[in-house]
Parts: C-alpha cells; structure tokens; sequence
C-alpha cells in the first residue's frame, strides 16, 4: 500500500470538534495524487487521465485536530475503462481504523470528452501495483 501521513489542520474541524465528514474527500484526493504520481511518470501537474466517477466512505472512529494519522491507498478492480482505489486511514495513536473508503476512477479522453479503454500499458502498472497489494 502507498501510504502518507495526514496533516490535521485546525479547518478541518467542525462545531463537534472532530474532522468533518466532507473534509475526507480531500484527504482521498491527497493520496490519490500521491499514489498516481508514484505509478506513472507525470508531463505536468495535471497530468491525470482519469475523471472520479464514484466515492464510499465508511467512517468507523473520529478524528480529531491532536491526532496523527496516515492515509494508504491501493488499487482494487480494475475493469476495462474503470478501476477502483481503496483507502484506509489509522490512527497513530491507537492503531485505530478511522476511514475505509473506495472511489472509482474512469479513464477519460478530455479531447474527445468520453470514457475510453484503459492503455495496455497503464493498465500493466495498474495490474502489477494491485498485485504488489493483495
């Protein structure tokens, strides 16, 4: 798994003083970045073929703004225009899972503005990543 640790900043926390619920969707997008970038070598920082399609999140334990955690990701299926990441965020502390979550990726031609099939050859990183993860 590609895993990276959380910064908790003091805007993440709501009246009830833990993370909110939305601000999870951004620590997604955190490691999601991250993980494409260490599979894939980038022309640009917009460099990313793929639109979200879909996101689960299944909150298990709050966060609040004194706790580390780390956030890890991995690729799950992988379909023929489409695949799935799967996430999990721990706390340090207590080794508590916080977050499971899974979003759905399809690969996307902003020039023709449509889904397409997934290149051999990122669908080859995409496979080889999952099975360094199982």
């Amino acid at each position: 798994m590609h895993t990276i640790p959380l910064q908790i900043r003091f805007s993440d926390i709501d009246a009830l003083g833990h993370v909110n619920n939305a601000v999870y969707l951004n620590f997604l997008e955190l490691a999601r970045v991250s993980f494409w970038k260490s599979l894939f070598v980038m022309k640009n920082d917009i460099d990313f073929p793929f639109i979200l399609a879909r996101a689960e999140i299944d909150f298990r334990h709050p966060l609040h703004l004194s706790d580390s955690a780390n956030i890890s990701v991995r690729t799950g299926r992988i379909g023929n225009a489409s695949w799935d990441f799967q996430y999990i965020i721990r706390s340090e502390n207590e080794n508590l899972v916080i977050m499971e979550a899974k979003t759905v990726q399809v690969y996307f031609d902003y020039s023709v503005r449509k889904s397409v099939m997934i290149p051999e050859a990122m669908r080859s990183v995409l496979n080889k990543s999952a099975a360094e993860t199982s």
